[in-house]
């Protein structure tokens, strides 16, 4: 593990991989008759076809946007900035010496 690297970082190695027989076609109607054809949840196969499902249902950027945390976050930073306000209000005077 080098500490430093001199000549820049690596760069990503990229494959140009196309399987031969890819059928998309055949690969949705195989997930969607295997949703309904599952008898046993913990079967290889099956838990396969739910993880690709689960990465092909994300958004196109692989971000996903819930506005209801973005909320939450926001009014959580606007209870701090009150309470940090209130606190320095109240108690700068004292630490500096200032009273009244």
């Amino acid at each position: 593990m080098a500490l430093f690297n001199f000549f820049g970082g690596t760069k990503n190695r990229k494959f140009d991989y196309i399987p031969r027989y890819y059928n998309p076609e055949k690969e949705k109607l195989e997930s969607v008759l295997g949703k309904y054809q599952q008898k046993d949840k913990n079967d290889l196969g099956n838990v396969k076809m739910n993880i690709q499902a689960g990465l092909r249902m994300r958004s196109p950027s692989g971000k996903t946007f819930n506005i209801r945390s973005s909320v939450i976050v926001f009014a959580i930073l606007i209870v701090l900035i009150l309470i940090t306000f209130y606190l320095i209000s109240a108690y700068l005077p004292l630490l500096l010496g200032f009273e009244g």
